[in-house]
Protein backbone atom coordinates (compact mmCIF):
# COMPACT_ATOMS: atom_id res chain seq x y z
CA UNK A 1 0.00 0.00 0.00
CA UNK A 2 1.57 3.58 -0.86
CA UNK A 3 -0.24 6.78 0.78
CA UNK A 4 0.25 10.25 0.82
CA UNK A 5 -0.39 13.16 2.99
CA UNK A 6 -1.19 16.44 2.51
CA UNK A 7 -1.40 19.16 4.98
CA UNK A 8 -4.53 21.19 5.01
CA UNK A 9 -4.48 24.84 6.56
CA UNK A 10 -8.22 24.41 7.93
CA UNK A 11 -10.75 27.33 8.65
CA UNK A 12 -11.81 27.40 12.16
CA UNK A 13 -15.73 28.08 11.30
CA UNK A 14 -16.72 23.80 11.54
CA UNK A 15 -19.06 24.14 8.02
CA UNK A 16 -16.72 25.71 6.09
CA UNK A 17 -14.22 23.30 7.34
CA UNK A 18 -16.58 20.24 6.32
CA UNK A 19 -16.79 21.86 3.02
CA UNK A 20 -12.98 22.04 3.09
CA UNK A 21 -12.30 18.61 3.66
CA UNK A 22 -14.82 17.47 1.73
CA UNK A 23 -12.97 19.17 -1.82
CA UNK A 24 -9.56 18.37 -0.93
CA UNK A 25 -10.86 14.24 0.15
CA UNK A 26 -12.49 13.98 -3.05
CA UNK A 27 -9.55 15.57 -4.98
CA UNK A 28 -6.90 13.04 -3.94
CA UNK A 29 -10.09 10.78 -4.68
CA UNK A 30 -9.73 11.46 -7.85
CA UNK A 31 -5.98 11.56 -8.25
CA UNK A 32 -5.49 8.29 -6.52
CA UNK A 33 -8.80 6.43 -9.38
CA UNK A 34 -6.01 8.23 -12.10
CA UNK A 35 -3.39 6.66 -11.26
CA UNK A 36 -4.67 3.07 -10.96
CA UNK A 37 -6.24 3.17 -13.60
CA UNK A 38 -2.78 4.00 -15.28
CA UNK A 39 -1.33 1.18 -13.76
CA UNK A 40 -1.05 -2.10 -13.98
CA UNK A 41 -1.74 -4.39 -10.41
CA UNK A 42 -2.91 -1.35 -9.05
CA UNK A 43 -6.31 -0.77 -7.17
CA UNK A 44 -7.56 2.49 -5.56
CA UNK A 45 -8.24 1.66 -2.11
CA UNK A 46 -11.05 4.84 -1.56
CA UNK A 47 -10.41 5.81 1.58
CA UNK A 48 -9.40 8.93 3.05
CA UNK A 49 -8.73 9.46 6.87
CA UNK A 50 -8.42 12.67 8.55
CA UNK A 51 -6.60 14.08 11.86
CA UNK A 52 -6.71 16.95 13.45
CA UNK A 53 -2.99 17.68 14.32
CA UNK A 54 -3.96 20.29 17.11
CA UNK A 55 -6.11 17.87 18.96
CA UNK A 56 -4.51 16.39 22.16
CA UNK A 57 -5.96 12.69 21.07
CA UNK A 58 -3.65 13.02 18.03
CA UNK A 59 -0.30 11.84 18.56
CA UNK A 60 1.26 15.25 16.63
CA UNK A 61 3.08 17.92 17.94
CA UNK A 62 4.88 21.15 16.28
CA UNK A 63 9.25 21.14 16.73
CA UNK A 64 10.35 23.13 19.57
CA UNK A 65 12.85 24.90 17.32
CA UNK A 66 11.49 25.02 13.57
CA UNK A 67 7.82 24.70 14.08
CA UNK A 68 7.64 21.37 11.54
CA UNK A 69 4.56 18.70 12.54
CA UNK A 70 5.95 15.83 13.94
CA UNK A 71 5.02 12.30 15.08
CA UNK A 72 6.14 10.83 18.44
CA UNK A 73 8.38 7.41 17.70
CA UNK A 74 8.03 6.58 21.31
CA UNK A 75 4.01 6.76 21.49
CA UNK A 76 0.91 4.55 20.17
CA UNK A 77 -0.69 5.97 17.28
CA UNK A 78 1.87 7.55 15.10
CA UNK A 79 0.48 9.38 12.24
CA UNK A 80 1.67 8.41 8.52
CA UNK A 81 3.28 11.33 6.27
CA UNK A 82 4.52 13.25 9.25
CA UNK A 83 8.09 13.12 10.02
CA UNK A 84 9.15 11.23 12.95
CA UNK A 85 9.94 13.16 16.32
CA UNK A 86 10.47 12.91 19.97
CA UNK A 87 10.53 14.65 23.52
CA UNK A 88 13.96 15.28 24.51
CA UNK A 89 14.86 17.59 27.76
CA UNK A 90 11.40 18.46 27.87
CA UNK A 91 10.73 19.67 24.54
CA UNK A 92 9.32 18.07 21.30
CA UNK A 93 12.02 18.00 18.45
CA UNK A 94 11.78 16.51 14.91
CA UNK A 95 14.59 14.20 13.66
CA UNK A 96 16.06 17.01 11.61
CA UNK A 97 16.70 19.28 14.45
CA UNK A 98 17.98 16.49 16.60
CA UNK A 99 20.36 15.94 14.00
CA UNK A 100 21.32 19.26 13.26
CA UNK A 101 21.49 19.86 17.34
CA UNK A 102 23.97 17.24 17.62
CA UNK A 103 26.40 18.89 15.50
CA UNK A 104 26.41 22.07 16.95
Amino acid sequence: MVGIAVLLEAPQDEDALHERLIVVGEALRVAAQQVAESQADCKPMGVVSYHYLGEESENAARCSYCGRWTTDSDKPDQIDGLEIGFTWDGRYMCEQCRVWRRKS
